[in-house]
């Protein structure tokens, strides 16, 4: 019989170990592999709609023809998950003659393993191979060869040497799942069913993957979102963990998530990021250890509870790895270059020759005309992103397009302000 091979999920976004996950199906069953996600109403946990997710998908390399739009995922609803049958999948296929192989993870899976029981042994034998065996027995006990076994320096009992010339027969037990009524479900474990497969229409089969590392890191979506989203890293550690994350780099789809995941974050994690340990001066790019803070041990139903506390750590910690930083403790201060730098000039025009003064002007002027080009590009692409994903992220208004145009009122403020004097300070 044909196989097709399906993993559902809500890839809010797919990373690297989704990816693996679905190449360890695709293997089993072959190219009629495919992707099954929604495409619901965003939410600040769930941003991304399902052309933002196809569009990850298709970059990792998986045919937009394999990537289908579904109305329910296994995990929606376990009682109704039992029967999980993706019509806009299967009814491509025949009904009688095709094994269909759904990957889950383990959490997944055991939404439907939770009442199980263990096949009998012998269960399935033919009768060719019972009286094979009942032959096989009778000959082992009569006299003569118990009187052989007897003569021997280690005897065995009957039982003994039955059960070792009876190994080639011997079926493993085989894990059944069971629904409420006590009876096989719908979905079935892969595994111990491999050579009796039946077709959709009575089983599906499933099989359990991985999804949950990266190179041995423990990764979730939400830190993924949690991470791109935060104002907490510039944009140079957000690409370099965005390339760690899916294996490649894409700019398009870079400026998609960071911006999706900006404004989710502003919802969902605006205090859910780990306390640093140390400040950074920004004026004087020193840091300054802080006083011991003394860390509450919050209950679970407590306001300031975080349950993903632990693996936003795991992520400060891969992005530590990955550049040799530590992250845990940086500002981003890339919103603040012209102060600094403005600063810097200032001061140091005390000591410069009056064509040195000019020329730093000019330089001055020419990064800042640079810049303005650069903000008014973005401004730009958020605009046609804004007409793209209007459906997905509503607050467009409040938070990106009044961010660009103060950003560009600043550098033309910069730009029309009087030239600094040039005499030294008395």
């Amino acid at each position: 019989m044909k196989k097709i091979g399906i993993y559902p999920g809500n890839f809010q976004p797919a990373d690297r170990s989704h990816l693996e996950a679905y190449k360890k199906l695709k293997s089993l069953v072959g190219s009629d592999t495919f992707i099954a996600t929604t495409d619901r109403e965003p939410i600040p946990e769930a941003p991304l709609n399902f052309g933002d997710k196809e569009q990850i998908w298709v970059r990792h390399g998986v045919p937009a023809s394999h990537i289908i739009k579904v109305q329910t995922l296994p995990t929606d609803d376990a009682g109704k998950g039992q029967e999980w049958r993706p019509q806009e999948i299967l009814h491509k296929f025949s009904a009688n003659r095709t094994v269909v192989v759904i990957a889950l993870n383990e959490k997944e899976a055991s939404l439907f393993s939770v009442k199980k029981k263990k096949t009998d042994g012998t269960s399935g034998m033919s009768t060719k191979v019972r009286r094979e065996l009942n032959e096989l027995y009778e000959e082992l006990s009569t006299p003569d060869v118990v009187k052989q076994q007897s003569d021997n320096e280690d005897p065995e009992d009957v039982d003994s040497a039955f059960e070792k010339k009876n190994k080639q027969h011997q079926e493993q037990s085989i894990e059944v799942w069971l629904n409420s009524k006590n009876e096989p479900s719908y979905l079935q474990p892969y595994k111990g069913n491999e050579k009796s497969l039946k077709p959709f229409e009575e089983h599906a089969y499933v099989i359990i993957v991985d999804d949950s590392k990266i190179q041995g890191h423990a990764i979730s979506t939400t830190n993924i979102r949690n991470t791109l989203g935060s104002d907490r890293y510039n944009d140079e550690q957000k690409k370099k963990f965005f390339r760690w994350v899916f294996g490649w780099f894409d700019v398009g789809l870079y400026q998609l998530l960071v911006y999706k995941f900006r404004n989710a974050h502003q919802v969902v994690y605006a205090d859910d990021e780990p306390s640093n340990q140390s400040s950074t001066n920004v004026m004087t790019k020193t840091t300054e250890p802080r006083p011991a803070v003394t860390t509450p041990n919050p209950q679970a139903d407590s306001s300031i509870y975080n349950k993903n506390r632990k693996l936003q750590e795991i992520v400060y910690t891969i992005l530590k790895e990955l550049v040799d930083e530590d992250y845990s403790s940086t500002t981003d201060t890339t919103t603040t270059p012209n102060l600094t730098n403005g600063m810097s000039d200032t001061l140091g025009a005390e000591t410069k020759s009056a064509a040195q003064q000019a020329k730093d002007r000019n330089d001055q002027r020419i990064a800042l005309v640079k810049q303005k080009k650069e903000l008014e590009a973005n401004d730009k692409q958020d605009k046609q992103q804004r007409d793209n994903y209007a459906t997905t992220v509503k607050n467009y208004d409040r938070f990106k397009k009044k961010n660009n145009r103060d950003a560009i009122d600043s550098v033309n403020k910069q730009l029309s302000s009087p030239t600094p004097p040039t005499s030294t300070i008395a």
